[in-house]
């Protein structure tokens, strides 16, 4: 958007921190903190939920109110789920980490697509050449909502597994959108596609456990939330670092790599649920990888990120070619 200024400084590290304090609570499992880390994850929620809503007064826009929607679907989801652990009410807790997950795909996963392919096809922002018809465009985002809605009515086992058979269609079906010419082996494109197939393969797993398959139903939840989503939360890391930091698109070797350790750890992770049992060296492995892969994205990410504004000039220099920017700017990085 035209004159804006991302939030930065004192404001952001407060942000970070709200946002920081569940985690450690978590990791700790520190059970006497517990209230301190719902406390601090409806914060950062909330607070981001109303920076969204005054931008878009702000700036006489709609084009936010979605991701304002799904980002109070997910507070909601988020308080059921810490009230659920708080008072003892492990039904609840689950249900409400489920429809977590499922705002997360709503949220990350079926908005970002469609102008990281413009992008990909016109560097320069002048042109949209990929317009996906509104009905598509909403499909998934919009059938993940009634799937929601009906684990919350607690519909019969029947019925919500057929709707997670269709919102799994509908994720497959955005798959469609990585069909782009040869720019469809950009790592971008092949990331963001990576995620639709995967959540939406994984949600028929879990719809068709729910209709009898002989596998559970957490099977397919663990793939769909650690494969798709996982791999989605890291292609949105690897895309929104480069405009961030005044890059344009072309994501380095080492955060590609990154991705394909981070799935092969997500596969090792959920191989036990569908009956393959691992050695716990490798099952190990599994953790360990999903560290390794965030490890190198801020291995590759961090000059850059800690001195944005030196990347101004070369980025804008060579806009018209965005490979050797790319490569211009990873160079000053190293030095």
């Amino acid at each position: 958007m035209d004159g804006y200024r991302a939030p930065r400084g004192r404001p952001l590290w407060c942000l970070a921190a709200l946002w920081a304090i569940g985690p450690v609570v978590g990791v700790f499992g520190w059970d006497g903190l517990g209230l301190l880390g719902t406390i601090s994850d409806l914060a950062w929620i909330s607070t981001l939920l109303v920076w969204l809503l005054r931008l878009s007064w702000q700036r006489h826009t709609d084009r936010l109110i979605a991701f304002a929607f799904w980002l109070l679907l997910l507070g909601l989801c988020t308080a059921a789920a810490r009230g659920g652990f708080f008072v003892g009410d492990l039904a609840l807790a689950t249900k409400g980490v489920h429809l977590a997950g499922f705002a997360f795909l709503g949220l990350a996963l079926a908005r970002i697509t469609v102008p990281v392919t413009n992008l990909v096809l016109d560097p320069t922002e002048r042109t949209s050449p990929f317009r996906p018809h509104p009905g598509r465009l909403h499909l998934a985002p919009g059938l993940v909502l009634i799937g929601m809605i009906g684990e919350v009515v607690d519909l019969s086992t029947a019925v919500s597994g057929f709707l997670f058979l269709a919102v799994g269609a509908a994720f497959i079906d955005r798959v469609a959108e990585g069909f782009i010419g040869r720019s469809a082996a950009r790592s971008e494109i092949l990331m963001l596609t990576g995620t639709s197939m995967l959540a939406g393969v994984d949600l028929i797993l879990a719809g068709s456990a729910r209709l009898g398959a002989p596998w559970s139903e957490v099977a397919g939840l663990h793939v769909a939330f650690m494969c798709g989503l996982g791999l989605g939360v890291y292609a949105v890391f690897c895309i929104a670092g480069l405009p961030h930091t005044n890059r344009p698109l072309g994501i380095p070797l080492l955060v590609r790599a990154g991705a394909v350790i981070l799935l092969l750890s997500a596969i090792l992770r959920v191989l036990p649920d569908f009956g393959i049992a691992l050695p716990d060296p490798l099952y190990r492995l599994a953790v360990i990888g999903w560290a390794v892969a965030f490890l190198l994205w801020i291995i590759a990410y961090w000059p850059a990120l800690s001195s944005a504004n030196q990347f101004q000039t070369a980025a804008t220099k060579d806009f018209v070619s965005p490979g050797l920017a790319s490569k211009t700017v990873w160079k000053q990085a190293a030095e």
